[in-house]
Parts: structure tokens; C-alpha cells; sequence
């Protein structure tokens, strides 16, 4: 191994073969939240952006709460499809305009339990016909939007009062959620994965407040233009993650 600038750039994992850490160099927040449509966020799209790009990230995937309880609100579908997309659109065109990555994403919840899932490689159309699914439970919603191109993923698993679900109907697990309000037992989610190597392994910050911005990225060694190349990215595992610095290899790292 060698160091440099107080980092470990240089790593021999379990297959025996040495990577360079600098060449993961594109950081991305794969959990992030937004206001108004994410109610319990404090900031708008184009602030998320730029605080952002202040910390160097190339982008974040944004992945508002979708679910019941934000209807309420709304008497239609496309009433709320429009309300819910508008955060999205407005940071994609921002971040487009600053060579920022803005990824699609959907944090969905149901009614059964406060579990929260969170689902990449999908389009505004996916986001349409997830709808349909709000009202029901999440093994229907698995089962009948589960595609090749999506992942789905269980957000803080462990997270009072959350519950692990059945891994037969789950693609990957949120490992590092670093949001500081809550305690989202990394370490059991961690076990977990290294239990069941099969799941994919994400993480991200959770981000819904000032101050709390980029504290836990993916890094990749290409860039992520939209959901599906992280859907695909996911799936190949050849990523690492980023909490302030500290750098951290996934345990089924290919």
C-alpha cells in the first residue's frame, strides 16, 4: 500500500489485486431530499445543487418521499406526478446548466409499516406507474415493478422502527446512511450484507438539512448521467463509498 496526503490510495482487496483509490473520482449522494416536495427537507433544488458543487460532488440522485402520507394533499394522480416531479425537473435543468449529475430516484414508503425503499434505474413514466402501486404493500410492489433495469433497494433497514424485509424480495440494502438525526445502525446493516453478499450494498447521507450536505458519497471511476447508468453501476459493484473522507470498501467490491 501506499499514502498520500493522509489517504490509502493504494488497497490489495480479496481477490488479490491492488486498486488505485484515486482513479473512484467522481462522488456522488445517492439520498437526498428536497423542499417542498420532501416535506420535511429545508431546501430547494437549486440550493441543493449548489451546496453540492461547493463540496466537489459531480452529482446526487434525488430521491424524494413518495408514498400515502405526501397525497394527502392532492385529489389526482397527475396532480400530485406533477408536484412530486417538479423538484426533480428543476434541478436537472440547474445542474445541467452547471455540468451537475441530477439522478431520478424515488424514496417509497407504504402503508403497511415505515419501511422505505429506494429505487433507482427508472424514469418519470416508472414514477407514474409506481403510483398505482402506493396504496397496496411492498412484496406486490416488488413483485410487479421489479424489472432488469431497475434496482430496489431497503433504506435504513435498522432504523427504529424499521424492520429488515424479506431479502428474497430485495436487490440491495442502504448500509451508510449517514443522516445525523437518526441512529440507522450501520453496523447491523453492514452484517447483513456481508451475511448475504448477493445484495447490493449503497449509502448516502440522507440529506434534508443545512450543514448535513455530502456527508457520505459513492464514488465511481466514470461519470452517472441518469438513473439507469447507477442502476447499472449498482449492479456491477465496482464503486467505493466516502463518509468525510474516510474511504471504505463494500465487502462484495468487484
Amino acid at each position: 500500500a501506499a499514502l498520500g496526503c493522509g489517504y490509502l490510495y493504494y488497497v490489495e482487496n480479496c481477490r488479490g489485486f491492488t486498486m488505485n483509490l484515486q482513479n473512484y473520482k467522481y462522488k456522488y449522494d445517492l439520498h437526498v431530499h428536497t423542499s417542498p416536495v420532501s416535506k420535511c427537507g429545508d431546501i430547494d433544488p437549486i440550493g441543493c445543487v449548489d451546496r453540492y458543487m461547493e463540496l466537489g460532488f459531480s452529482g446526487f440522485a434525488l430521491t424524494n418521499h413518495f408514498g400515502a402520507t405526501v397525497l394527502r394533499d392532492f385529489k389526482t394522480k397527475e396532480d400530485f406526478m406533477k408536484f412530486y416531479m417538479h423538484d426533480f425537473f428543476e434541478a436537472k435543468k440547474y445542474g445541467d446548466e452547471k455540468g451537475f449529475d441530477v439522478i431520478f430516484g424515488l424514496e417509497i414508503r407504504f402503508p403497511e409499516s415505515t419501511n422505505e425503499y429506494l429505487v433507482y434505474g427508472i424514469s418519470e413514466e416508472d414514477a407514474y406507474n409506481a403510483y398505482d402501486y402506493i396504496f397496496g404493500n411492498y412484496e406486490e410492489f416488488y413483485k410487479g415493478f421489479k424489472n432488469d433495469k431497475n434496482v430496489i433497494l431497503q433504506a435504513h433497514p435498522y432504523r427504529h422502527p424499521c424492520f429488515l424485509q424479506n431479502i428474497d424480495i430485495l436487490d440491495g440494502i442502504e448500509v451508510f446512511n449517514m443522516h445525523p438525526h437518526h441512529n440507522s445502525c450501520v453496523s447491523l446493516a453492514a452484517r447483513t450484507a456481508q451475511e448475504n453478499p448477493r445484495l447490493i450494498i449503497s449509502g448516502g447521507t440522507d440529506f434534508h438539512h443545512e450543514g448535513h450536505q455530502g456527508l457520505c458519497a459513492l464514488c465511481s471511476e466514470e461519470r452517472i448521467e441518469n438513473s439507469f447508468a447507477l442502476s447499472s453501476l449498482l449492479k456491477s459493484r465496482n464503486y467505493i463509498f466516502d463518509v468525510c473522507g474516510n474511504k471504505i470498501l463494500p465487502y462484495n467490491f468487484h
